[in-house]
């Protein structure tokens, strides 16, 4: 027995599957416009917590030796050493980008710290680290007020 494609009962199903497949694509394309305006939110929290601690660095190694004052660990240090390094913001007279090495001995002579004698080294087993949460960025972050932060450098 075939079955009658113009029939009410053939046309209302159809109108309804038709109906469900708009309204859930609707809904897939509503969700995916709010995961992506959360990726940009986290990631303008991202960029302003980065600059935050690139002015601090910028500030730590305009001091003169042993005048400027860094209550964290010297691997915290490193740490944002590193990331300043790696993005190349800050720059020598001649607009060179400083290296990873040359900021360490700055920001440690400014500070009064010991520089630890391999700092790639340091900067290694931070980037390997198994917990993420104790990385300077998402503990600064979180300490600006982003509350739902966490990134990894």
């Amino acid at each position: 027995m075939r079955q009658d494609l113009t029939s009410p009962a053939t046309v209302v199903c159809s109108v309804r599957h038709t109906l469900f497949i708009i309204i859930h694509s609707h809904l897939i394309l509503l969700l995916m416009q709010d995961f992506i305006e959360m990726q940009q939110r986290q990631e303008a929290a991202r960029q302003q917590t980065i600059d935050s601690l690139n002015e601090v660095l910028c500030r730590i190694i305009s001091q003169p030796p042993g005048a400027a004052s860094w209550h964290g660990t010297s691997r915290d240090l490193v740490e944002l050493v590193d990331l300043a390094a790696s993005r190349q913001t800050i720059c020598d007279d001649r607009g060179i980008p400083f290296s990873r090495n040359a900021l360490a001995r700055k920001a440690f002579a400014a500070t009064g710290l010991h520089m630890p004698a391999h700092v790639s080294g340091v900067v290694h087993r931070i980037r390997n680290r198994a917990n993420s949460s104790y990385s300077l960025l998402t503990r600064w972050g979180r300490s600006l007020g982003q509350t739902n932060f966490s990134c990894q450098l």
